[in-house]
């Protein structure tokens, strides 16, 4: 590839647009949207653009800081990430690169005294959010720790999901040659790539037959242990990739009830509930869940909004975004939805709380404090579940709860825990 300065200067103009609204546009959005304006990008280009613009999003905290220490602290600040994310991994090509134009890229790349530097903070190294740093910190070993934050950094599998009700994982590894899969290590209906494709347009896809859902996220039907005549409730449904999961583990059989407080993620749940020809699932406003369905449910799934900080090596630019404050406020609707909609459950029923978060004041210190002020529900083993299933993950001391870091499986970060109601 002998177009590096042209695909640099692309780099920088992307990167720009992200940097100029940080935190509001998903960079992922920008980055389509670039490229659709851009139709002379070749496939090899794209793959270039692609990996040095989110490379800069993961590592963001770190080149920030690289920079200044090299003394180009002043410099247009898309253009000397790109700039130093090429230096950083392109170091080879460096030494013969040359530019038929004297443009910026140009003139920085031939002022800018690059080295490979670190520094002693972590959270710096490791580019996240003070927050997140101090709220982590001392929640895991050290070695556990380091390897989680490494993990974070690396840019995550494709994983899917198998409809069963229409195919097999080994008729689909078969079916899907353009996309080389391989088995996935704790759900038994995933399968794996490390190669990203578009497959939207795919006709295996149009026709319901896989779902694009991280393995991690797999194990939430597979812990609520849906009966074919349980009526279950997705609380925080989004875009329902567990309800659908749910819905096929029941066979499409009893009611499989979706919930979410924005429309158009309900409206995208029903195109894909019709997609994998899915009629057990239907969506509610959460009015009419309350008024239809108070102490009824067998199973209440509670997915709760979060940091999402067990996705950030999916989602770099998400974790950008996070600060005390909008910590503060997701623990507080977490605790918010736990107390108004847990009485959903009948007597006898199975509440399971999961979020994508490694965090512990979200996930385990959250359970604990539901337990403590509602003594009608108790702690239910995940064991018995897995084993049903093949779930070949351990559980802790005590097992109703089990915390997934994504350096485990090479998945999400993820926390899954199972109560029951008993009065």
């Amino acid at each position: 590839m002998n177009n590096y300065p042209f695909l640099l200067s692309h780099t920088a103009e992307l990167l720009g647009y992200w940097t100029a609204k940080e935190n509001a546009a998903p960079a992922d959005l920008l980055r389509r949207r670039f490229f659709r304006e851009r139709p002379y990008l070749g496939a090899a280009d794209r793959r270039f653009i692609d990996f040095l613009y989110f490379d800069v999003i993961r590592n963001l905290r770190l080149y920030r800081w690289q920079v200044r220490e090299n003394g180009a602290g002043d410099e247009p600040e898309a253009l000397i990430l790109t700039v130093h994310a090429f230096f950083t991994h392109y170091s080879e090509q460096v030494k013969d690169l040359s530019f038929k134009i004297d443009d910026p890229t140009a003139q920085l790349f031939r002022r800018y005294s690059y080295r490979e530097v670190y520094p002693e903070d972590p959270a710096i190294r490791y580019s996240v959010p003070e927050v997140l740093w101090e709220r982590i910190r001392n929640a895991y070993p050290g070695n556990t720790l380091e390897a989680c934050l490494k993990q974070l950094l690396r840019p995550s599998e494709v994983h899917i999901r198998v409809n069963t009700l229409k195919t097999t994982a080994e008729k689909l590894q078969r079916d899907l040659p353009e996309l080389p899969l391989r088995k996935g290590l704790i759900s038994p209906l995933a399968l794996r790539s490390e190669i990203y494709r578009s497959m939207d347009h795919h006709p295996l896809f149009r026709q319901g037959y896989f779902e694009f859902q991280d393995e991690s996220s797999q194990l939430t039907a597979y812990a609520c242990e849906p009966r074919e005549s349980d009526t279950v409730i997705d609380l925080c449904a989004g875009a329902g990739g567990k309800t659908l999961h749910l819905a096929a583990l029941k066979k499409d059989r009893g009611r499989v009830i979706a919930t979410d407080i924005a429309p158009g993620r309900m409206e995208e749940l029903k195109r894909r509930a019709e997609r994998a020809d899915l009629h057990s699932v239907r969506c509610m406003s959460l009015s009419e869940l309350q008024n239809s369905y108070a102490g009824k449910a067998d199973i209440l799934l509670i997915d709760a909004p979060c940091s999402g900080s067990g996705v950030y090596g999916r989602h770099p630019d998400r974790k950008w975004g996070l600060d005390a404050q909008k910590l503060d406020y997701y623990c507080q609707v977490q605790r918010e939805i736990l107390e108004r909609h847990a009485a959903l459950l009948k007597t006898g029923g199975t509440l399971i709380y999961a979020t994508c978060s490694i965090i512990p004041e979200e996930n385990m210190l959250q359970v604990r404090s539901f337990l403590e002020r509602h003594p009608e529900f108790q702690p239910l083993s995940l064991g018995p579940a897995f084993r049903k299933y093949h779930i070949p993950v351990s559980l802790p001391d005590p097992s109703f709860m089990r915390q997934i870091l994504p350096q485990e499986f090479n998945s999400d970060g993820f926390f899954i825990a199972k109560m029951i109601r008993i009065s």
